[in-house]
């Protein structure tokens, strides 16, 4: 049984297509896809410590398609980042 090539075959192959001129990018570990900024501009979060804003905002998240859990989670992290003034909360 022939087994599939594992992450790092994977990772030196995009390498090796972009050291060839392919035009694609070696994305940074953890860092936004450009789906993820596509889809915060079709649903921004309310940037508020409310409790109106939180309730929205998991209702945002969980209509996205996210999991309960992390959808709270995520409008925990914007409540937070309202109320220290920051833009964002969302990494």
């Amino acid at each position: 049984m022939a087994s599939k090539p594992g992450l790092y075959t994977n990772i030196h192959a995009k390498r090796a297509r972009i050291k060839a001129g392919s035009g694609e990018k070696m994305r940074k570990p953890g860092a936004p896809t450009d789906k993820a900024f596509k889809q915060e501009k079709v649903m921004p979060l309310v940037k508020s410590a409310s409790k109106n804003a939180f309730r929205k905002n998991v209702k945002t998240e969980m209509a996205a398609g996210k999991p309960q859990k992390q959808a709270v989670a995520i409008a925990y992290s914007t409540k937070r980042a309202a109320k220290k003034g920051k833009s964002s909360g969302c990494k």
